[in-house]
């Protein structure tokens, strides 16, 4: 296994999912600016939901986090924390954001592509990290 690739691999990993960490106190704490460009129905869906689903949600945003330093901190244990965070994705999304969150009106169809993207990708850094542990990059 390519050890620069493996290291571009962890720095995506971490841009990625710390961005994930801002968009999600950037939207929490209602910041117009940040904002601007999201439709109200997405924001309307973000506000309605329950505080099992909230905490869900900032649950897997804060896994993404720590699978990545995990990854950074060459352990094995990060494949595992991906593949939770993609769980608690797919969870939330799929069970509650469409059929009872009103998903498909606050997402919109790009919404929806994009949110089984991140899901996907969540788990394609899961599938690495278990390629890197069995070549020794993860311990």
């Amino acid at each position: 296994m390519n050890k620069a690739i493996f290291w571009g691999v962890t720095m995506l990993a971490l841009l990625l999912n710390g961005f994930g960490v801002y968009d999600l106190y950037m939207t929490i704490m209602h910041d117009p600016a940040y904002l601007q460009h999201v439709p109200a129905e997405m924001i309307a869906m973000i506000d309605a939901f329950p505080e099992w689903r909230r905490l869900l949600w900032i649950v897997g945003i804060f896994m993404a986090a720590i699978a990545a330093v995990l990854m950074l901190l060459r352990m094995a244990m990060a494949e595992r924390v991906f593949w939770a965070t993609a769980a608690f994705m797919g969870i939330g999304f799929l069970g509650y954001d469409l059929p009872f969150g009103n998903g498909l009106e606050g997402y919109g169809t790009a919404g929806v592509i994009f949110s089984f993207v991140l899901i996907g990708i969540q788990a394609a850094f899961a599938l690495y990290a278990r390629r890197a542990a069995r070549h020794g990059m993860l311990r």
